[in-house]
């Protein structure tokens, strides 16, 4: 399974769908990168790759600075999965490869 390239995310929250892209890159065993969304461009850290399942972190500063956790499963160009936001709940989120 490769993480490499662009996505875009849409995750489903309270306040709506929250959109995102992010830009992959393998480092090491796992992975980083920038994401980029309503919230301005932050670095993925964290990045982990186990089988088809993923997991990493990006620290945003708007409205008020919280880390988002990230954990989904990656089929072919596709991913599934939640978004922990702090205190804020558990929402789900889809993404797709665009290149």
């Amino acid at each position: 399974m490769t993480i490499e390239g662009k996505w875009e995310f849409v995750a489903q929250t309270p306040m709506g769908e929250q959109k995102s892209t992010a830009d992959f890159v393998r480092e090491g065993d796992g992975f980083g990168g920038m994401q980029s969304g309503a919230q301005g461009a932050n670095p993925v850290t964290g990045g982990i790759i186990s089988g088809d399942d993923v997991t990493w972190q990006t620290k945003v500063a708007v409205p008020f600075p919280i880390t988002l956790t990230f954990s989904g499963t990656v089929s072919g160009d596709e991913m599934k999965g939640q978004l922990k936001a702090g205190s804020l709940g558990t929402f789900t989120f889809e993404g797709k490869r665009v290149s």
